[in-house]
């Protein structure tokens, strides 16, 4: 779970660094998308085209994440994936401002989506909260439900569900809002935090996986 929490914490640190510097939310590539269809509507290619390559290097990095990880041995099975993210966010750094560096962003979170979601069994997608925050809500249902009918297992232990959702939702915030602020102080470098927070979780997965 604690790897979970951080990881949302960077994929809030890079959504709010992709919208300050590049005006676009690199953890989620449904505003790309839509913008595919919307730019071809309009008769506008250019648009089209650019918001492609933005859903397509995030599936590019899903594509090097599952190889990373088809690759590997059960040890270290999310180290790999995660160091190639961070190599992305720092090639993001190095490169920017030049035109191109945008899809870096949208790759590493890709590697970061497809190399959790693998590891947790695709229950949790981090890079976006709009799964975590639909369960929430099914809970607070049944939570509202049980207390209602004065079911107080059901009641426990759907709170308990409930609690590290919540506690995931809180956490991309924060990423976002710190990254957010940070921006205005050190402007992309911020996400040289978000690189060392993901190369500190992929150190802890090969001190496990060591023998």
């Amino acid at each position: 779970m604690a790897s979970r929490r951080l990881s949302l914490q960077v994929a809030g640190a890079v959504n709010a660094c992709g919208v300050r510097a590049l005006g676009i939310y690199a953890a989620t590539i449904t505003p790309a998308a839509t913008e595919v269809g919307t730019g071809l509507a309009t008769q506008r290619p250019w648009l089209a085209l650019e918001a492609f390559v933005l859903v397509a290097s995030f599936g590019i990095g899903a594509f090097i994440a599952a190889t990373l990880q088809l690759r590997a041995s059960q040890r270290a099975f999310l180290a790999w994936p995660l160091l190639a993210e961070a190599a992305a966010l720092v090639l993001f750094v190095a490169l920017w401002p030049k035109h191109g560096a945008s899809y870096l962003l949208t790759c590493a979170m890709g590697i970061q989506n497809a190399s959790l979601t693998q590891v947790h069994g695709r229950r949790i997608r981090t890079t976006h909260v709009t799964s975590v925050w639909t369960d929430a809500g099914h809970d607070l249902a049944i939570a509202a439900l049980a207390w209602r009918s004065g079911r107080v297992r059901l009641l426990a232990r759907v709170l308990r569900r409930l609690a590290p959702r919540i506690l995931l939702v809180v956490a991309f915030l924060i990423g976002a809002i710190a990254a957010f602020w940070a921006y205005s102080l050190v402007g992309t470098e911020t996400l040289l935090l978000a690189a060392g927070a993901t190369l500190g979780i992929a150190a802890r997965d090969f001190k496990v996986a060591a023998p």
